[in-house]
């Protein structure tokens, strides 16, 4: 069970493995506004969870996060987020947090595969690498 946020200049690249839990992902939904200015620069967000078993998030919690991604929006308004859930369980549990982010200008897309995500990324996204 781990969950961790690494930050490049122009965007983060979340990753979970395990069993990831509702309250790790409330916890970076939360810290995304504890630094405005490195928020203000984000342009996309990689979220691979390619090596997440499950992810053990009530329906609560997935509400939860979309708060979260609200307050956020305020601040990255246009955000591009690709999310990578190979797995039925975790790309369900996924797709429910998508639809409860789009109060948002932000563009998601929730894929099976790493190389589908990077790659809608580099299209969606000129600052992605």
């Amino acid at each position: 069970m781990s969950y961790e946020k690494i930050y490049l200049p122009s965007g983060v690249i979340r990753r979970g493995a395990g069993v990831v839990s509702g309250a790790e992902i409330i916890a970076a939904a939360a810290s995304e506004v504890d630094d405005l200015d490195r928020l203000r620069a984000l342009r996309w967000v990689l979220i691979d969870l390619t090596l997440a078993t499950q992810l053990d998030a009530s329906s609560e919690e997935i509400r939860t996060v979309g708060r979260h991604n609200v307050a956020t929006a305020v601040y990255a308004p246009r955000l591009t987020i690709a999310v990578v859930a190979p797995r039925d369980a975790v790309y369900g549990v996924v797709r429910m947090w998508e639809g409860r982010s789009l109060a948002s200008e932000w563009q998601t897309r929730v894929f099976r595969t790493l190389p589908e995500a990077e790659a809608w990324l580099r299209a969606m996204e000129p600052t992605f690498a």
